[in-house]
């Protein structure tokens, strides 16, 4: 009998795909919740940052998460936009939300910074999982 450690493919983590689905949920519950529930804040612009930081932290988990991927960081900058764009069109079917081509802008660079710092990572030769690297 083969051991199910050994079935997964060589260097996925099952932390880094559960990571990558809560903030892909986070990413889903925010950006398409009713127009009159999100939370208004007076700083202007503030959304195009929150949008950054969500899709740095969502292309950081596809990178930790997909091995082929994890090779080839820069491959989470389309990922990113296009899961950007299918979020604004979504956000069409929901109350008082609307699509806004900025958001894609800034899903897509949050997405960049991710992979820059990822790739910086592979390139130290580091690497967040433990034993790798050491």
């Amino acid at each position: 009998m083969t051991d199910p450690k050994e079935a997964r493919p060589r260097g996925s983590s099952t932390r880094a795909t559960w990571l990558l689905a809560a903030v892909t949920l986070v990413i889903l519950g925010s950006l398409l919740m009713p127009g009159p529930d999100v939370p208004k804040v007076e700083i202007a612009h503030v959304d195009l940052l929150v949008h950054a930081g969500l899709f740095a932290a969502w292309a950081g988990a596809l990178i930790a998460a997909v091995p082929a991927v994890r090779n080839r960081p820069w491959t989470a900058i389309p990922a990113a936009m296009a899961f950007g764009l299918v979020t604004e069109t979504l956000q069409l079917f929901a109350q008082a939300r609307s699509f806004d081509l900025l958001d894609v802008v800034a899903d897509t660079f949050g997405a960049a910074i991710a992979a820059v710092v990822a790739s910086a990572v592979a390139r130290n030769g580091t690497s967040s999982e433990p034993g790798v690297g050491s």
